[in-house]
């Protein structure tokens, strides 16, 4: 099992601002603002938990926690 330091490392070197991530399924997130599948956006910042902030195309600024959502970094 990884340790949290390592996993938040990772998440970091992995995530990196400006880079572009799309969704690869809905958000597993309740919010009425929460994107949808297809949906792209920029990589704003990751924080000390390994959440990865997004700002998205819809003008929503919900994190990813690459563990539980599904999503891709778009190779340009």
């Amino acid at each position: 099992m990884i340790n949290m330091e390592d996993y938040v490392r990772y998440c970091k070197r992995t995530f990196q601002r400006g880079k572009k991530v799309v969704l690869d399924s809905d958000m597993k997130d309740d919010s009425p603002n929460a994107p949808k599948k297809g949906e792209s956006g920029i990589i704003q910042c990751v924080d000390d938990m390994g959440t990865v902030h997004v700002l998205w195309e819809s003008g929503s600024r919900l994190g990813l926690i690459p563990e539980e959502d599904n999503f891709h970094l778009e190779v340009v």
